[in-house]
């Protein structure tokens, strides 16, 4: 009997590590789709175009896959680029691998954390994944 129930206790606590952050987020309010525009009028390259990411196909994938700097889960996540994250926006050259580069915040195609590498990943494993092929698949010519 008392292993039945440290088993369950254990079962228990695991589902709420895995299933918390989905919990806690469904409690805010998300967006459909999220513009990444923080580049426009700073960079002077039309691959900077805006990005439209449909973050409600994202959720699915847990919330600290992307907000991995994301502590105080009873406030909402901030964007990559906010101050202390990826906040060097307009990078070039050589700074464009910098980590806190928003550049490379999207394209690291080594991190999960970045758009690119997760979406290689999952191309990868033989899952659904979006684009990473080439610029114009998120960065639309207009």
């Amino acid at each position: 009997m008392n292993r039945t129930i440290l088993l369950s206790l254990c079962c228990f606590a695991v589902s709420l590590f895995f299933f918390f952050p989905h919990l806690q987020a469904s409690s805010m309010e998300m967006p459909q789709e999220i513009v990444m525009d923080d580049a426009q009028g700073k960079v002077n390259n039309p691959l900077y175009a805006p990005v439209t990411m449909p973050h409600q196909k994202h959720i699915p994938q847990g919330c600290p896959v992307c907000h991995h700097k994301w502590e105080d889960k009873s406030n909402p996540p901030q964007k990559c680029t906010a101050s202390g994250c990826h906040d060097l926006i307009g990078a070039s050259g050589s700074e464009m691998q910098n980590v806190e580069s928003a550049y490379n915040a999207y394209h690291n195609r080594e991190s999960i954390h970045s758009c690119m590498g997760c979406h290689i990943e999952k191309n990868e494993a033989g899952e659904a994944h979006g684009p990473f092929k080439n610029c114009a698949q998120c960065h639309p010519k207009n």
